[in-house]
C-alpha cells in the first residue's frame, strides 16, 4: 500500500524540510544585509499571501495538467525561487519570491493530499495518517530544540548590524546591501546577553 505513493511522501518529507530551513534563513539574511523590521516583515507575509492565493486558484491547474506534471512542476519553481533568493538584493524581488515560492508549496501540498484521497478508500485512512503524520512533525526535523552551549546568530533576536555607511542608504533604495558572514558568538540559550 505504501509502496505506490512512498516517493510522493518522501518528496513532500524532503520539501517540507528544505522549506523549513529556507523560512528560518530568509529573516535572518534580511536582518544581516540591514533591512528593516518592516521590510523583513513583508517579505515574510508575502509567503503568506502566496499561499491564500494559491489555494484558491491552483485546484484548476492541477485539474488541467494531472498530478505528477503538476507537483513536478510547483517542485521546480518552488527550487527555482528559493535560488533566486541568493541572487536578487532588491526587497521586492525578495518579496515576489517568497510569493510564488508560497503558491507553489500550496500547491505541492494540494497535489500531494488529493493524490493520497484519490487511493483505494481501505488504504486511504493510513496513507493520510502518514501523511499528516510528516507534515505535522516536519519542523521538528529541521528544528529539534535549543541544545545547551549551541552558537547563536547575532541579529537572530531583532539586533541589526549597521555596517559603516551602508544599511540605511541601501534600505532607503529598495536595494539590500551584499551578504556578510554569519557572526557566531557561543552562549547559553536564554542567558541575557
Amino acid at each position: 500500500m505504501f509502496r505506490r505513493v512512498a516517493a510522493l511522501l518522501s518528496g513532500v518529507a524532503l520539501i517540507l524540510t528544505g522549506c523549513g530551513l529556507v523560512g528560518t534563513l530568509v529573516p535572518l539574511e534580511l536582518g544581516d544585509r540591514g533591512a528593516s523590521d518592516l521590510a523583513v516583515g513583508l517579505v515574510g507575509s508575502a509567503y503568506y499571501l502566496g499561499m491564500l492565493v494559491g489555494a484558491l486558484t491552483l485546484d484548476r491547474v492541477v485539474q488541467a495538467v494531472g498530478h505528477v506534471r503538476a507537483f513536478a512542476a510547483f517542485g521546480a519553481l518552488l527550487a527555482a525561487s528559493c535560488l533566486a533568493l541568493g541572487e536578487v538584493t532588491a526587497i521586492a524581488s525578495w518579496a515576489t519570491l517568497r510569493l510564488l515560492a508560497g503558491g507553489c508549496i500550496v500547491g505541492l501540498f494540494l497535489v500531494a493530499e488529493s493524490w493520497l484521497a484519490g487511493e483505494s478508500k481501505a488504504a486511504r485512512g493510513s496513507l493520510l495518517a502518514a501523511y499528516r503524520a510528516l507534515v505535522g512533525h516536519g519542523a521538528g526535523l529541521v528544528c529539534p530544540g535549543p541544545r545547551r552551549g549551541a552558537p547563536r546568530v547575532r541579529g537572530a533576536t531583532g539586533r541589526r548590524s549597521r555596517r559603516a555607511g551602508g544599511a540605511a542608504a541601501h534600505e532607503r533604495r529598495g536595494v539590500l546591501p551584499p551578504p556578510g558572514r554569519a557572526r557566531l558568538t557561543r552562549c547559553r540559550w536564554g542567558a541575557p546577553r
